[in-house]
């Protein structure tokens, strides 16, 4: 839905798909863990018709975990969404 209606509304912004992750393995790890969450969003995006170079990426690794208001490990593990 999110695609779609970004589609035919939002067209002049831009999206960033932000990577998470919570701090289990090492730091390498969880940084392409990140990545590839961020990547994954992307792709799906772009499969739902949203231009590629409308969808940023960045990814995080466990630099923020801890300091989002989550009160769960799991919870950090995620791809948040932002029209810029």
């Amino acid at each position: 839905e999110f695609a779609e209606v970004y589609c035919k509304t939002n067209m002049a912004t831009s999206i960033l798909a932000d990577g998470y992750t919570c701090n289990l393995g090492s730091n390498r790890h969880n940084m392409e863990l990140s990545k590839n969450r961020a990547a994954k969003v992307k792709e799906y995006l772009v499969a739902c018709g949203v231009p590629a170079d409308k969808v940023e990426i960045a990814a995080h690794g466990e630099d923020m975990y801890g300091k989002l208001d989550l009160t769960k490990q799991e919870d950090y593990r995620r791809v948040n969404i932002t029209v810029k």
